[in-house]
């Protein structure tokens, strides 16, 4: 026998009014679907069927899935909403309501917190094997074995790239992308931009205000070399952080592009990282739901 669904419509209000979600202006178009990294990897992340959800009161069945545990709090979704819904917020305040209710033992929720640093240092340790044309070792059995490796100083087996004539060179080279200038010079090492980034779970894993100063002073031959810039998902946190103004994001598609054009990275290497980084993701997925079953 079923048990009858029974819609908390106050705590749903309370919910949308906290974080100002926008959740009655969502008409469900799918943008928020087509920019989640992590939806784009596993098709298991739908922040359009949980902000719905929401605005039918379904909190329970909500808080209770492992799919609000699964967004990476990039926060690309709200970028691309063309309502202005924040469903990254609305996710963080399920969350919130999981805590609060005791879903989770205090010791599920610790876990759950370092699957997210495991994530982003498998992914450092995987774009460093590919790039590096080396075997990617089985991510169900070597994750945990992977997340607690240390890192090596960056791509070995590129080839050897044209060098910059001088260092103004390489600044002037590094301050725009697509003719859009990204402001690096402006950097005052604030650190706000790695304060706010979702990958930057250490400073040894990725540094967005390390990456800027590279640009900056023009040491482009090492930044090109740390496989750092091709963790960036693109999702503009640091430039909105940022007081300066300077648009992190940018910078760092820069970089990627001074990197595969001067050749520090074969381009089909590249596509050969895309694909991987997919099996990252199924795999942080099954962490995930490892810890919630538990």
């Amino acid at each position: 026998m079923q048990t009858a669904i029974k819609p908390k419509h106050p705590i749903k209000d309370v919910l949308a009014e906290e974080v100002r979600s926008g959740i009655s202006n969502c008409y469900t178009c799918g943008s928020c679907l087509s920019e989640c990294p992590v939806n784009l990897a596993t098709d298991s992340l739908h922040p359009r069927t949980m902000v719905r959800m929401v605005s039918l009161g379904l909190i329970d069945e909500l808080v209770h899935s492992p799919e609000i545990w699964y967004c990476i709090s990039c926060g690309r979704c709200e970028q691309a909403c063309p309502m202005s819904v924040r469903p990254a917020r609305l996710i963080s305040a399920i969350r919130q309501e999981a805590y609060t209710s005791r879903v989770l033992t205090l010791d599920k929720q610790w876990r759950l917190r370092s699957v997210y640093s495991q994530l982003h240092r498998v992914r450092r340790q995987v774009v460093e094997l590919c790039f590096n044309g080396e075997p990617i070792p089985d991510l169900t059995s070597e994750w945990r074995r992977l997340a607690e490796a240390p890192f090596s100083g960056g791509f070995e087996k590129t080839q050897q790239p044209a060098r910059m004539n001088s260092s103004r060179a390489a600044r002037r080279a590094a301050r725009n992308y697509l003719g859009f200038p990204n402001n690096v010079d402006f950097c005052f090492t604030c650190a706000e931009c790695s304060n706010a980034c979702p990958v930057a779970c250490g400073r040894v894993v990725f540094d967005p205000m390390w990456i800027n100063r590279m640009a900056a002073y023009g040491f482009l031959e090492e930044i090109l070399r740390s496989p750092s810039i091709w963790l960036c998902i693109k999702c503009q946190s640091c430039a909105r952080a940022c007081p300066q103004q300077v648009k992190g994001h940018l910078v760092i598609s820069r970089l990627q592009e001074l990197a595969i054009k001067d050749g520090f990275i074969d381009p089909a290497l590249h596509l050969h990282w895309s694909e991987m980084e997919k099996l990252v993701y199924m795999q942080f997925i099954r962490e995930i739901d490892a810890v919630c079953k538990e």
